[in-house]
């Protein structure tokens, strides 16, 4: 019995002696300093090694005030007014448990562009569908303002080359070569290419009549004193063709619209030898995003701002060397797109009823000026197109 009580105060004595002395042994073992949960850090470690990229929207001046001390690389006081952000990053990068952010240059990160396209991010950020043609009127034999097919492909090269959804319209003698350029960019998936002769334009029905315009200014008695006789040789007064061919570009936009193979909400129209083989004045390696003004046609105004568009009537468009509006570049949604092609061919089937047979560009003048509130007019150069959308 004693024996018992023995070993049951010695227990409570060990018990108690434990219980002193256990705080301590915490102290002894506690983590060092650097090892202690942060206030506001993440309760789980985070293991994952990823970044994350988050491209700034296509933005104006005007726009950048609210930007500027937000993201100060992206949007500093150095930009010039009229210049546009479409490469700067955002990258959020978490390591070993740690959260970090980080603005660069896309022009510092340009290696990422080279080679192989990323479609994934084309499909994610472009909104336009890219429309062009190149048809074959035997301008390569002509004695005056000659261009042979080779010399229109080299300049196409350039506008092949944009990574952006592509619908081109091209002849047996340029289907080949626009399919294996496409091909050879690793840009097939996003292209489709219709093989089509002249005579399926439906602007080709006036052909005759277009051609009876043309020699009657040139061998008859239709040519009028009052026009500029150097433009006896430009090829809106000496070719038919040209004249059906480049007022066919709103229904080669028109009939992309209706079947809209890549599912975007806007189209744009480069002419297939935009930039005259420059390619300075191609977006840095042919990334576009472009952007436009839903419900309205835009394009480029040739002419100074003080000079109203206006006051350009047929009398003082037609047979005169003047470029008011430039027809190498039109952007805008399918709604657009649709009433501007009723619009054009009614005018250009108006003006041959009429015995007049001009270019895209004089239809361009008229048109605006009867309804302006369908069109965005940006003042630029011929080839501003990148610049300004």
């Amino acid at each position: 019995m004693n024996q018992l009580k023995f070993l049951a105060l010695l227990a409570v004595v060990v018990v108690f002696v434990l219980f002193l002395h256990f705080p301590i042994l915490l102290l002894l073992n506690r983590p060092p300093n650097d090892s202690k949960p942060q206030l506001g850090a993440p309760r789980g470690p985070l293991r994952a090694q990823k970044t994350v990229r988050y491209e700034s929207k296509t933005v104006r001046d005007d726009d950048l005030g609210a930007l500027s001390q937000k993201f100060p690389l992206s949007f500093g006081h150095e930009k010039e007014p009229n210049e546009f952000r479409r490469t700067t990053k955002i990258h959020i990068t978490v390591k070993d448990g740690h959260v970090e952010t980080k603005e660069t240059n896309g022009a510092l990160e340009a290696k990422e562009d080279e080679g192989k396209p990323d479609l994934a991010r084309i499909r994610r950020h472009v909104n336009t569908t890219l429309v062009t043609a190149l048809l074959d009127i035997g301008r390569g034999d002509w004695e005056i303002y000659q261009r042979p097919l080779r010399k229109y492909h080299a300049f196409m090269k350039n506008v092949l080359s944009l990574k952006v959804p592509m619908v081109i319209f091209v002849d047996a003698k340029s289907f080949a070569f626009v399919k294996r350029m496409r091909a050879l960019l690793g840009l097939k998936e996003i292209t489709k290419v219709w093989r089509i002769e002249m005579s399926d334009l439906p602007l080709f029905q006036y052909h005759h009549y277009a051609k009876q315009i043309i020699d009657q200014e040139k061998y008859g008695s239709a040519w009028r004193e009052t026009w500029d006789p150097k433009m006896k040789f430009h090829p809106e007064a000496t070719s038919a063709e040209y004249n059906l061919v480049v007022n066919s570009k709103p229904y080669f936009l028109y009939n992309t619209t209706v079947e809209n193979p890549f599912g975007t909400n806007f189209f744009a129209w480069l002419d297939a030898g935009y930039g005259h083989g420059d390619v300075s004045v191609f977006p840095p390696h042919f990334y576009w995003f472009p952007s436009f003004v839903p419900s309205k046609i835009s394009l480029i105004k040739l002419t100074p701002r003080n000079n109203p568009i206006s006051k350009y009537s047929l009398s003082l468009l037609y047979r005169v060397n003047i470029s008011v509006v430039s027809g190498g570049f039109l952007g805008g949604d399918a709604e657009a797109i649709g009433n501007f092609y009723v619009l054009f061919q009614r005018k250009i089937v108006e003006l041959i009823a009429r015995n007049y047979l001009d270019d895209d560009q004089t239809i361009l003048v008229l048109l605006i000026n009867e309804h302006p509130s369908i069109f965005e007019l940006e003042h630029g150069d011929w080839f501003d197109a990148f610049k300004l959308f």
